[in-house]
């Protein structure tokens, strides 16, 4: 989609490609889970974005998943780093965090959905722990964990928080 930099910005094009429209939905390429996730939350000012630029509501819905971007002439982007298993199950958590954890499973009534609930939301708070080891910080304007320089992530750079 060729008005996708220009409503976006720089930086978010750089790590995304509008891939399709179908049927009101424009679905998006982000170079890894973590573009992806955090998009979803500016997912409505960009759909107003586009909406304003095509001059109609021709986008319904915007749809982001992680995957290769297919830029020409661009340097593939570095993969993100991930731990490895043993990485991960040696991190442990704090009180704190169980407790915060086991509240959020204690809100399903369902045994079999608080164990799922319980195993995603304590490997999360691991690969937070862990990418902050490796150098992450929190985003001042979000909330996201990201690498690169600067006081807030290149999301909120580019909308200017």
């Amino acid at each position: 989609m060729v008005l996708w930099p220009a409503v976006v910005g720089e930086q978010i094009a750089a790590a995304t490609e509008a891939e399709r429209v179908r049927d009101g939905v424009l679905y998006v390429i982000a170079r890894s889970h973590t573009w992806a996730f955090e998009l979803t939350f500016h997912r409505d000012q960009i759909l107003k974005g586009l909406n304003a630029r095509l001059g109609r509501n021709t986008i319904k819905e915007i749809r982001f998943r992680p995957g290769i971007i297919r830029t020409p002439g661009a340097p593939p982007a570095p993969p993100e780093p991930v731990p490895n298993p043993e990485e991960l199950a040696a991190i442990a958590l704090d009180a704190a965090e169980l407790s915060s954890v086991e509240e959020e499973a204690a809100r399903s009534a369902d045994p079999e959905m608080q164990a799922v609930v319980r195993k995603l939301l304590t490997n999360e708070c691991k690969r937070a722990k862990w990418r902050r080891a490796q150098g992450y910080r929190e985003c001042a304007g979000c909330g996201a964990l990201y690498a690169d320089g600067g006081a807030v992530c290149p999301a909120c750079r580019s909308e200017g928080r």
